[in-house]
C-alpha cells in the first residue's frame, strides 16, 4: 500500500518502509498488508525451450507454482493475453482462432493434488479467447499445476498446422 507521507493522519502501530524512486516510500501498516506480501505464485509458459522452438502443444507448457510463505492456497488463476508480448495471440482450444488444429485445455501434472476443479475461457475474439481462468479447491504452497492449451496468432486463422 503506497501512502504519501503528508496524508497520514495517525501513526501506525507497526511500520516498515523502504526507499522507492522519487522519494516515495512503501509502508506496511497492518497485518493484512504484510500477509499480502506472503502470498506468492509463479506462472511459467513453456520453460523447456526458447522462443525459437516453443509450443504450447507440449505437456506442461504452462506451469503454475504456489510459493506462499504463510500457507495460503490458490483458488483461481486468470491468464489474460490482451497485454501479452504478442498482441495478436488468442487461446485457440477449438481450432477456430488460429490454425485449424486446436488443443483443448488439458491438465498434465498436479490436477488431483491441487484440486483443479474447473476452467473457463472468456472474452471471445476472432474465433479464440483472450482470458483463461483455472479454479482450484486445494492448491497448497509447494505444489505445481501444469497444463497445455493451444495459443495461436489470429493472423494464421484457417491455415494448416503449425500456424
Amino acid at each position: 500500500m503506497v501512502i504519501p507521507h503528508h496524508t497520514r493522519r495517525r501513526k501506525p502501530r507497526s511500520t516498515r518502509s523502504c526507499n522507492l524512486p522519487l522519494g516515495r516510500s512503501l509502508r506496511l501498516e497492518s497485518l493484512e498488508d504484510r500477509r499480502l506480501l506472503a502470498a506468492a505464485a509463479t506462472i511459467q509458459v513453456f520453460p523447456m525451450g526458447s522462443i525459437n522452438n516453443s509450443s504450447t502443444a507440449s505437456p506442461n507448457s504452462f506451469q503454475i507454482y504456489n510459493h506462499s510463505t504463510d500457507a495460503r492456497k490458490i483458488t483461481s488463476v486468470s491468464i489474460d493475453l490482451r497485454t501479452s508480448l504478442l498482441p495478436d495471440v488468442v487461446y485457440d482450444p477449438n481450432g477456430t482462432g488460429g490454425d485449424v488444429v486446436g488443443i483443448p485445455f488439458t491438465p498434465n501434472t498436479g490436477a488431483a493434488a491441487t484440486g483443479q476443479s474447473t476452467h473457463a475461457f472468456s472474452l471471445p475474439r476472432d474465433g479464440g479467447f483472450d482470458v483463461l481462468t483455472v479454479n482450484f479447491t486445494d492448491f497448497d504452497p509447494g505444489e505445481m499445476f501444469g497444463f497445455r492449451v493451444d495459443l495461436d496468432p489470429t493472423s494464421v486463422k484457417g491455415s494448416a498446422q503449425p500456424g
